[in-house]
């Protein structure tokens, strides 16, 4: 097993990298999303991007699969029916309703706080532990995405004023 940055191992910055390709590749789907809901509306976009999701997902699967065998139980379906519809369907669900209701630079700054509530309910429910590198990313993450929302309403401020 690789050891991580919490195990005491190094950040990768081919990792850091493909994290930073992905913030941008998040942030250039936002507005177009923005606009499709709004012509179509949040459940249709919502299941049209499940399943088109689930059939980009597909290949991966099958290829990263250790084993193709399933082994059924209560755990693992109540598991199993928990992401697919807690946290699949309902939390798009929910994202594009309040893509309807908010702009798009300010749904784009509440998702960087995304990997923040995630470890913070790891660490309310799982009983995991912050390390100091965790709790000075957190910090970082929620200083750098309160001062953004601050520069844009000063912004804002400012163009209303002119």
């Amino acid at each position: 097993v690789m050891g991580g940055a919490e195990e005491g191992g190094t950040i990768d910055w081919f990792g850091c990298l493909l994290i930073l390709l992905a913030g941008f590749g998040f942030a250039g789907v936002i507005r177009p999303s923005q606009q499709m809901i709004v012509r179509i509306g949040a459940p249709a976009f919502t299941a049209a991007s499940m399943a088109v999701a689930a059939v980009l997902c597909l290949p991966f699967s099958l290829v990263l699969a250790d084993s193709y065998q399933i082994n059924w139980s209560w755990g693992g379906t109540l598991s199993v029916l928990y992401m697919g519809i807690g946290c699949s369907w309902l939390a798009y669900l929910l994202w594009n309703k309040g893509m309807n209701t908010v702009p798009a630079n300010v749904s784009g700054l509440l998702i960087s706080l995304e990997p923040v509530i995630g470890v913070i309910m790891a660490v309310l429910i799982l009983g995991e532990h912050l390390s100091t590198m965790s709790a000075m990313g957190i910090t970082v993450v929620i200083a750098s995405t309160f001062v953004a929302g601050m520069l844009t309403r000063v912004s804002n401020k400012h163009k209303k004023a002119v």
